[in-house]
């Protein structure tokens, strides 16, 4: 009986045999593409990292400092998004090899930075559990999005464009709804 309502529920989803739902939740398990997982993941805590530094600095009104900070994690995300590129069209050889270790180096310099940034520099009481709404809210509105993509293209969407549509929706929630937070926070001031 539980194979049945399996297969019936596969069937009216449009699951294929090799795609369950958890693929259409979490976009970045890539389900054709194993290889592909780590990067899509690594550049997912990327984007989520750049897009909370961004309302948290301009409503704390940081200086020049912490701004290069936040230009410095971008040169990781579009390195870890030339090696998602790459693991997703089966491009292996040495200058792949080399850009994958080079990616490695960048985001071990550039992520103490980031640390030393919101760690140290805010009130973790003040900000840290807000920060931690948004990105759940934020893991749940995209993988709403993906689904509702998945649905609306009939079970066609390739895994590609629903994990864009999976980043995509995460970072701009997260900037809406940290900034909508700092907003008011900063006028009650």
């Amino acid at each position: 009986m539980k194979q049945l309502i399996g297969t019936l529920w596969k069937r009216a989803l449009r699951l294929g045999p090799e795609i369950g739902a958890h693929h259409v939740l979490w976009p970045a398990s890539f389900p054709y593409t194993p290889c592909a997982r780590g990067s899509a993941h690594a550049l997912a805590a990327q984007l989520i990292t750049i897009t909370t530094c961004w309302p948290l600095i301009y409503f704390s009104r940081f200086s020049g400092l912490e701004w290069t900070v936040v230009y410095m994690l971008t040169m990781p995300t579009l390195m870890t998004g030339e090696v998602l590129r790459g693991r997703l069209h089966h491009q292996h050889g040495v200058v792949r090899q080399l850009l994958t270790a080079a990616t490695v180096i960048v985001s071990a310099f550039t992520f103490p930075l980031y640390l030393w940034l919101f760690l140290l520099k805010m009130e973790f009481q003040e900000s840290g559990i807000p920060v931690l709404v948004c990105w759940l809210v934020a893991l749940a509105a995209g993988s709403s999005a993906a689904w509702v993509t998945w649905v609306a293209s009939h079970g066609r969407a390739r895994p590609v464009w629903l994990y864009t549509v999976w980043l995509t929706t995460i970072s701009v929630t997260v900037v809406a709804t940290l900034s909508a937070w700092l907003k008011a926070i900063t006028a009650g001031r």
